[in-house]
């Protein structure tokens, strides 16, 4: 709540308009032109239900079993009305001589079902039918936060006896209900030697729910204990300590955080500067500069959002260092938060500054991010820096600034351009880079949907090499070759390039047609150029101009004569059929 109240409170006078999206790499050919096509729908049709409900009535325990664990993947997949079955199943439930492994699908299936107002049930059954009743019920009791085990989880508390996993469910369950009873009994535990460390974290996770104040001198116990201790056992003692305070935020509990976020094990750093940021994000600030560069991603992570959250210039740059993190969901998070950051006019040439900082660096992972975030930024004088990066030795990054070149789109840099792309094509034949080149592939075909978008017509006779059938080049570079090569001819385009173009869209035949990519591909370029030579084959190949290559011909005849290109179909409907027990349709229909 403090957290909460701070960062509203921050927020003022910080109010900015909805930012654009942030871009990924994306093959522009896919969609100029396109259109967005129906989905397929997937409907669970009911209509096998009264039938399953009619096999749970039978005197058989394995139809039943077999009918309880279909409602279950029913209800999971979508069928709507399995809450009807739940008086049949609870009826199900009061037969005493159903055999247990019944008894267990149905309160998997009352679980599934998410029948929570029988909590009183399911916890009756989990106590008449033992362990094998509890691995299915408690879990959902605890979920739900029902009460309804109260007494038999405080009694487990106490018995020596009780199974390690049904003591678990007992500590869980009190600390979600936050059940102060338990005290006593979750301290005992505790410190107990024979516990192992899974139930006493449990006890403590327990105790911090339970309580949101007045444990810091029992946390500040542990973290002392841990001074005289050891390996596991310090470790312990300090997730203990941090368990302890998850929900606390006075002034005591603050202290020993920050000692815990010092502590040497990183575990227990996450641990402690995750509560601190929940309490409040300045917090987290003082251990900017030893914990940033943190081997844990976890620790590294909250480091990075208490600075953005910090939203001033001289966090921008602290930020943006981690653009070449190790851990790639970070670097990315990191990339799109920098780029929430430049939507406030006051950060927008701090971060251009800082991530251009990163693009001049050699190193791979912040080049690629740099790349992405000066592209979404439009920022136009990255674009030298990304022709140089066309070379760089990871292929993410070439591909990275090969976008970025098409995106910018600044016609002065498409002479290197077409350098390196002629330099790539003989280098996919000398077999140094391959079709499975991470990047290389993506490089070439972002260099060449450039080449089409900025009509740059000295790129045509390297664009023609990749007409022909190769496998050697990449499907997507030959595909995107096919689909610039359009731009340059309004009309009048040369016989040769309609041949082959046509021919690649002709190639059908086993034991080696051509790809659908290329083909559709080919057709666009076809109707960019009106080549009406080619309207026989289009017709051939357009069907009702459904599938993939079958828009890219109705988009080409639509160019050529002005015909309207056919709506997309309905999106297909599709069901299930692998149901053990459905209806059948009889001959008369019935």
């Amino acid at each position: 709540m403090v957290a909460s109240l701070l960062t509203c409170c921050h927020c003022v006078g910080q109010s900015l308009p909805t930012s654009p999206a942030f871009q990924e790499i994306d093959l522009i050919m896919l969609t100029e032109p396109g259109r967005q096509e129906e989905k397929t729908k997937v409907v669970v049709s009911s209509d096998p239900l009264d039938l399953w409900l009619r096999a749970l009535k039978q005197p058989s325990p394995g139809l039943q079993r077999t009918t309880l664990d279909t409602l279950s993947l029913a209800h999971h997949r979508g069928m709507e009305g399995c809450e009807a079955a739940i008086p049949v199943i609870i009826d199900l439930l009061k037969l005493q001589e159903l055999p247990l492994t019944t008894r267990q699908a149905a309160i998997k299936t009352l679980v599934q079902l998410d029948a929570k107002q029988h909590a009183d049930l399911i916890a009756k059954q989990c106590q008449a039918f033992g362990p094998g009743l509890s691995s299915a019920g408690e879990p959902a009791l605890i979920r739900w936060k029902s009460n309804a085990l109260k007494d038999t989880w405080l009694d487990r508390l106490n018995d020596p006896q009780t199974h390690t996993l049904q003591l678990k469910y007992a500590i869980e369950g009190l600390g979600v209900i936050r059940e102060t009873a338990a005290d006593d009994a979750l301290r005992n535990l505790l410190q107990q030697p024979t516990a192992t460390p899974t139930v006493k974290l449990a006890c403590t996770r327990a105790l911090g729910s339970i309580h949101h104040a007045d444990l810091a001198d029992e946390a500040k116990a542990f973290l002392d204990n841990s001074a005289n201790q050891s390996g596991m056992n310090s470790l312990l003692s300090e997730l203990i300590a941090c368990a302890l305070l998850s929900n606390h935020d006075d002034a005591d509990a603050i202290k020993v955080l920050q000692d815990l976020a010092n502590s040497q094990h990183t575990a227990v750093q996450s641990e402690a500067l995750k509560t601190l940021r929940r309490i409040d994000p300045e917090l987290v600030l003082s251990f900017v500069d030893t914990q940033l560069t943190n081997v844990d991603v976890n620790v590294r992570r909250t480091i990075a959002e208490a600075l953005i959250w910090k939203h001033d210039q001289a966090s921008v740059g602290q930020v943006a260092t981690l653009l070449d993190d190790v851990n790639p969901s970070l670097r990315k998070h990191i990339a799109k938060e920098l780029f929430e950051l430049a939507q406030d006019p006051k950060l927008t040439e701090s971060v251009i500054n800082h991530t251009s900082a990163v693009l001049d660096d050699d190193q791979w992972r912040g080049c690629e991010q740099a790349a992405l975030l000066l592209t979404n930024l439009d920022h136009k004088p990255s674009g030298d820096r990304l022709v140089d990066l066309l070379e760089h030795p990871r292929g993410e990054v070439a591909e990275a600034s090969a976008w970025g070149l098409r995106k910018l789109a600044l016609k002065e840099h498409l002479p290197a351009m077409l350098q390196r792309a002629t330099k790539a094509r003989s280098q996919f034949l000398s077999k140094q880079y391959t079709p499975k080149s991470l990047g290389r592939v993506g490089m070439v075909t972002q260099l060449f949907m450039a080449f089409g978008q900025m009509n740059y017509k000295p790129a045509e006779p390297l664009l023609m090499q990749y007409i022909p059938e190769s496998m050697a080049l990449g499907d997507d570079p030959r595909a995107a070759a096919a689909w610039a090569l359009g731009f340059f001819y309004q009309e009048n385009p040369p016989g040769n390039l309609i041949r082959q173009l046509v021919t690649r869209l002709n190639d059908i035949n086993d034991p080696s047609p051509e790809t659908e990519m290329m083909r559709r591909m080919c057709a666009i370029s076809l109707g960019r150029t009106k080549a009406s030579a080619a309207l026989e084959s289009l017709r051939q190949h357009a069907g009702n101009g459904t599938g993939f290559v079958g828009y890219g011909c109705q988009w080409a005849i639509n160019q050529l004569t002005g015909e309207p290109i056919p709506p997309p179909l309905p999106g297909r409907v599709i069901g299930y059929n692998d149901w053990f027990l459905r209806p059948t349709q009889q001959a008369d229909g019935s």
